[in-house]
């Protein structure tokens, strides 16, 4: 069906981390092929919703997520077959999750600024409704990002196309649609990388590029000029934000507030300069970063400040059965992953012709380190469901976790 549309698009380089997400004591990892997670061995391709090479997918649970491709928004209850919950214009330009109102938020601008919500699956499954923006704010205006302030609140930011990127903040209540304009100083292309109850932090430009760090009232109480535009940001606790790719380096910066935070202070210490961190996330007592293999050596690390990178995923191997069990209720769901991501790991050689399914994969470097389990050689029907049957394409598992300790932390991410 699809899968002719995409093979020629997708997974056109090298396998990469691009986010990751808490939800409760795991982590789920969105990648350019798919997502995987640390409660599950596999991965699940994004041809299961029509991903291609650009989709989000928002965790409510273990397998309950939502995802957006650029055609339509995709739930699951199992974190394998996909139903649609409705169709959409293009790919959000961002997209948010409130986990307490099981609410993923998005913003669109193909059809000019448009502000939604979803639930997740549930008693209201799959319904979307909009929160519009008021009309004298929203002329002219691209929105850049969205976040949940708290379960009615949502920080929106957008620049106006016709005023050289003039940008604005603004707090929509999700229900009412009322629209607040946050009290910014005069600046261009603003952000938002994340929010919670009365406070923000954000990108924007003025003289110089500044991360903001504020109160709803005083949105740009703590300014701070940077090098470089940040790939990520997160609140940690009540005093601290971690933020990714802060400086030339790449690396993570630590901001801890003393005081208030309007009048208060805040002293910034950069740390993992060697690293190139595309995204981060509070975990444990430090930190998740995606990283990129071939600069890092991992895909994603676990790492707290001052000390070295204690375990990581890397895409190393795929493993797995190449085909659901014939009758499996998975059986059309993940059409492939594309041969190139075999060429990247190395295991296929560019010129190999026929992608049969019976085409010897071969097995994984030798070099793969103590840490990296064997290939599984079950066969048995719950082995996964990421994984399909049909036509000559090859059914494979990718992304082994190497040398992952999990402990338990009661934890809620944005």
């Amino acid at each position: 069906m699809f899968q002719s549309v995409f093979s020629a698009h997708a997974h056109v380089g090298e396998p990469v981390s691009q986010r990751v997400w808490i939800t409760d004591n795991s982590w789920l990892l969105q990648t350019n092929f798919g997502a995987m997670g640390s409660t599950f061995d596999g991965f699940v391709c994004e041809e299961a919703f029509l991903g291609g090479d650009r989709f989000f997918i928002v965790p409510f649970g273990q397998d309950l997520w939502t995802a957006f491709s650029a055609t339509n928004i995709w739930q699951t209850a199992d974190g394998c077959s996909f139903q649609s919950a409705g169709e959409l214009p293009g790919l959000p330009t961002d997209v948010a999750r409130n986990l307490d109102a099981g609410l993923a938020a998005w913003v669109q601008n193909q059809n000019g600024p448009e502000l939604y919500t979803v639930s997740a699956l549930g008693e209201a499954g799959g319904s979307a409704a909009v929160a519009k923006i008021e009309a004298d704010i929203a002329e002219n205006i691209y929105l850049t990002a969205v976040r949940f302030a708290n379960e009615e609140t949502l920080i929106v930011s957008g620049y106006n196309r016709d005023a050289m990127g003039a940008g604005v903040i603004m707090s929509v209540n999700r229900i009412s649609g009322a629209t607040t304009v946050l009290d910014t100083p005069t600046m261009t292309y603003p952000y938002v990388l994340d929010a919670r109850e009365g406070e923000v932090l954000w990108l924007g430009k003025a003289e110089t590029q500044n991360l903001f760090w504020g109160t709803l009232e005083s949105p740009a109480a703590q300014a701070l000029p940077i090098e470089a535009w940040p790939t990520d940001a997160s609140f940690v606790d009540e005093a601290r934000v971690v933020v990714s790719g802060l400086n030339q380096s790449r690396g993570l910066s630590v901001g801890t507030l003393t005081g208030d935070l309007v009048d208060g202070q805040v002293n910034w210490e950069a740390f993992a300069d060697e690293m190139t961190a595309a995204c981060v996330r509070p975990w444990e007592e430090g930190f998740l970063v995606c990283t990129l293999n071939r600069f890092d050596g991992a895909d994603l690390v676990y790492i707290e400040q001052g000390q070295d990178p204690e375990y990581a995923v890397e895409f190393k191997a795929l493993t797995g059965e190449r085909q659901c069990a014939e009758g499996s209720e998975a059986a059309d769901v993940c059409p492939t992953v594309w041969p190139e991501i075999a060429r990247q790991l190395g295991l296929l050689q560019p010129e190999m012709p026929d992608m049969g399914p019976d085409v010897d994969m071969g097995t994984p470097p030798e070099d793969m380190g103590s840490g990296v389990p064997e290939p599984r050689d079950d066969k048995g029907e719950d082995s996964s469901c990421a994984t399909a049957s049909g036509g000559p394409a090859i059914w494979l598992f990718m992304a082994l976790v190497v040398g992952l300790r999990y402990r338990r932390r009661e934890r809620r991410d944005r």
